[in-house]
């Protein structure tokens, strides 16, 4: 018997956002304080921000804009001060991933006093998020195509004063919407674009071979890799074609459904350090393990074939050359050492890659040894 849950309502398609206020009163409930968290930079210049502001006009809101990449443990602490005398009822996180983990985060924590950051680091270890009663809905609008944190029950919380990287999860954490509109991502750098895109074919493929996965996953990890794989290595030359941009939108909600009821594996755990130790995007840090992970695992995979098709390979050593094509078009390298990284920091990524719930989610164990010789053969 297969299980899948996931309890997001979901609106995707251009225009999408202007469904917001329908969203907001489909319960019947009254919101009267809305804390509005947007990527910052120039949002609140453009049409997308007054269309959203206009849908908010009856609410009393908080704009907390940010720009950030990855959320540390000071962002959200820093965050909850600011909002401690809003008696918010509602969040709204319009952004990227990092933007839709802070609402996320938000909304758990919500009136929860922690007067320090080590005192939230506490929290979060402890999981104290997960009974409080103050818990508040949140609606997520991504402004990225990648990251699936809209319909996914976690949040990825970094420590960089201590080198690691947290998760607030929990059933109550999934979003009461996502509205998903692929207008919301013309205005993002085409860097960004295509980096957040990496990450979903990542959340995909992991998806696909995760030790949780079911065939729900399956099918929607297979559709989502053969939605992102042709267009991301199309979005560089046509930046702002929709169709495009809905296509990655869509393979990007896809994985996330696909991964909302899986965890991610190998390749993600190993990102975690490569990012925190040397500054290389979530995404790209991820996707550069892929066709050499999805070697080591290609024997425990089921219906492999399925797999290679959906990437346009005929086997699992066609992955490299698919994912070395999108690189290539993107302006990318899929080499550690082009990105500053020394041969003797491979220890170190080796050491802190075995994060919990994700390195053990891989369908086939990989010792330290072999790690440090799959990432020379990336270096």
């Amino acid at each position: 018997m297969e299980r899948f849950y996931n309890p997001v309502e979901t609106y995707f398609g251009t225009g999408a956002m202007e469904q917001l206020s329908a969203v907001i009163d489909s319960d019947g409930e009254t919101v009267e304080k809305v804390l509005l968290i947007t990527r910052g930079g120039d949002f609140s210049n453009t049409a997308d921000y007054r269309k959203l502001m206009q849908q908010l006009q009856h609410t009393v809101v908080f704009v907390y804009p940010v720009e950030i990449s990855n959320p540390d443990v000071t962002d959200l602490h820093a965050l909850l001060q600011a909002t401690r005398d809003f008696d918010y009822n509602l969040v709204i996180a319009v952004g990227g991933g990092s933007v839709l983990d802070l609402g996320k985060s938000a909304a758990g924590f919500k009136g929860y006093q922690c007067e320090s950051a080590d005192g939230l680091r506490e929290a979060i270890v402890s999981r104290a998020y997960s009974s409080n009663s103050q818990a508040c809905s949140w609606i997520a609008l991504p402004t990225t195509a990648g990251t699936g944190s809209e319909v996914t029950p976690w949040a990825t919380i970094w420590d960089r004063k201590n080198d690691v990287k947290y998760s607030v999860e929990g059933k109550n954490l999934f979003a009461k919407a996502a509205i998903i509109d692929p207008l919301l991502t013309l205005s993002l750098p085409v860097r960004t674009s295509i980096i957040s895109g990496l990450d979903a074919i990542c959340h995909a493929t992991e998806a696909y071979w995760s030790r949780n996965t079911n065939e729900i996953s399956r099918q929607f990890a297979l559709q989502a890799i053969r939605s992102l794989v042709p267009n991301l290595a199309s979005l560089r030359e046509d930046p702002h074609n929709v169709e495009i941009r809905t296509q990655v939108a869509l393979g990007s909600f896809l994985a996330g459904l696909a991964f909302s009821n899986t965890r991610t594996t190998a390749c993600h755990s190993i990102s975690y350090p490569i990012t925190l130790l040397y500054g290389i995007e979530h995404g790209l840090a991820a996707s550069m393990t892929l066709a050499k992970m999805m070697k080591w695992n290609e024997e425990a995979l089921i219906d492999p074939e399925k797999l290679f098709r959906a990437f346009g390979a005929a086997d699992v050593d066609g992955i490299g050359s698919v994912l070395d094509g999108i690189y290539e078009k993107s302006g990318f390298s899929g080499r550690l050492r082009d990105y500053a990284v020394p041969q003797e920091g491979l220890r170190m990524i080796v050491e802190k890659a075995y994060t919990k719930g994700r390195m053990d989610n891989n369908p086939r164990s990989i010792e330290q040894e072999e790690l440090h010789e799959l990432l020379l053969e990336v270096y």
